[in-house]
């Protein structure tokens, strides 16, 4: 027999669904403006490369070019993002997607979030989400690995 749902836990539902909606909506504007900073920083240590200017750390008295500091600044940039979309923003979804779950838990003809999770596990969201970061962040030092180690 299927248990039939109150008015009130379907509106608990749908409040569990709508905030799933809106945190993965800010987590995917927070990855929107990461990629546009990114995006930005390899512009202007391009736009750098063209020039010779070049400033002297003293820690490692080296003269190093502007880009390899615009890309160092991305880089923790990047790192920051890192900590607040794994640790903070992600974690709140996560939350949200296990309250749906309880309650779809309770009432079998509630299945939309259980049917994504079967699909998409929080494992290989969790996954995708340290690749998207590595890939950038390699891509990131390899830059200015190679700017440092050329001028």
């Amino acid at each position: 027999m299927v248990k039939e749902i109150s008015k009130e836990n379907l509106e608990l539902w749908k409040t569990a669904l709508n905030t799933q909606m809106h945190f993965n909506d800010l987590i995917m504007k927070l990855r929107a403006i990461v990629t546009s900073i990114i995006t930005a920083v390899f512009g202007a240590a391009a736009i750098g490369l063209l020039s010779q200017i070049t400033t002297r750390i003293p820690i490692l008295d080296k003269n190093v070019h502007i880009s390899f500091l615009i890309i160092t600044v991305g880089i923790f940039l990047l790192i920051a993002y890192f900590i607040l979309d794994v640790f903070y923003y992600f974690k709140l979804l996560l939350g949200a997607v296990r309250c749906s779950e309880d309650i779809e838990k309770k009432y079998p003809l509630l299945t939309l979030t259980s049917s994504i999770n079967k699909i998409v596990t929080p494992t290989r969201a969790y996954v995708c989400l340290i690749a998207y970061y590595v890939i950038t962040l390699s891509i990131s030092v390899t830059f200015a690995c190679l700017i440092f180690f050329r001028y």
